[in-house]
């Protein structure tokens, strides 16, 4: 038997602008930018037997990011035969300061919202969320941005048995932590013979500043119903980093 049925719902709201610019000097730049706005009870539901719950809230769906801005840029550098310095090298000279360029993409994003859980509610097993309750009306819970407290565990609180929460993704402000990260590419291609042979070497650095950028913390309160959460646990923790350290890679190819 197949069964199926229309329990689901997302809305996906979006404003997005790109800008490329090619010069005559070798010089590419594209920026992009994306301010985007996502409801949905499909990845997170609250409750089965009502699934507007999610989307009655003006919460934003927990794998949306509101802001998300990306840069790439290509350089050939200006140095070499027939380009404005060195313009008459040839030979060896021309092997070792023609053909360089750089390149690199950087990306800044927002934290996506976050939504706090309370298993200690015990709604009935059918339902994957439990969500919490938010006691700070009016003010933003969006501090103190440490690891070991990334927002203010003691405004949410577990709901009534077999009740759900009233908070929703982003109430009271409540977000992750931002990403920002620097990609860098340098490379340089020499010509062997004649132009149908050379080589291309290729230095690639991944997050070429070593930024750490965190994952999002605990939203796992384990107060018992009626509750106010606290720290026990871990929650409003961050325990881990989100992404690699630099890591550098080399590369030769030889086209032909």
């Amino acid at each position: 038997m197949d069964f199926r049925n229309s329990a689901g719902e997302s809305r996906y709201n979006a404003g997005q602008f790109q800008v490329i610019k090619r010069t005559s000097v070798g010089l590419t730049l594209t920026g992009a930018y994306t301010w985007s706005k996502m409801l949905s009870n499909v990845v997170n539901p609250i409750d089965p037997y009502d699934t507007s719950l999610q989307l009655v809230g003006t919460g934003w769906q927990t794998g949306n990011y509101p802001q998300t801005f990306v840069a790439s840029y290509s350089y050939d550098l200006p140095i070499g035969r027939g380009r404005r310095f060195a313009s008459d090298s040839s030979g060896v000279k021309q092997a070792v300061v023609g053909g360089w360029g750089v390149s690199g993409i950087t990306t800044f994003r927002s934290g996506g919202a976050l939504l706090i859980n309370a298993p200690g509610s015990l709604l009935p097993p059918q339902a994957s969320q439990e969500v919490a309750n938010f006691n700070c009306s009016g003010i933003s819970s969006n501090n103190p941005h440490t690891r070991a407290e990334w927002f203010n565990v003691g405004c949410w609180s577990s709901p009534a048995e077999n009740t759900i929460g009233d908070a929703r993704t982003g109430t009271g402000s409540l977000y992750g932590p931002d990403l920002q990260n620097w990609d860098f590419s340098v490379n340089k291609a020499t010509t062997v013979i004649s132009e149908r042979l050379s080589f291309r070497f290729e230095a690639n650095f991944f997050n070429v500043f070593n930024h750490t950028n965190l994952s999002n913390p605990n939203t796992n309160c384990n107060a018992a119903a009626l509750a106010v959460c606290t720290a026990a646990g871990g929650f409003g923790a961050i325990t881990s980093d989100n992404g690699l350290p630099r890591m550098i890679q080399l590369g030769f190819k030889f086209i032909f």
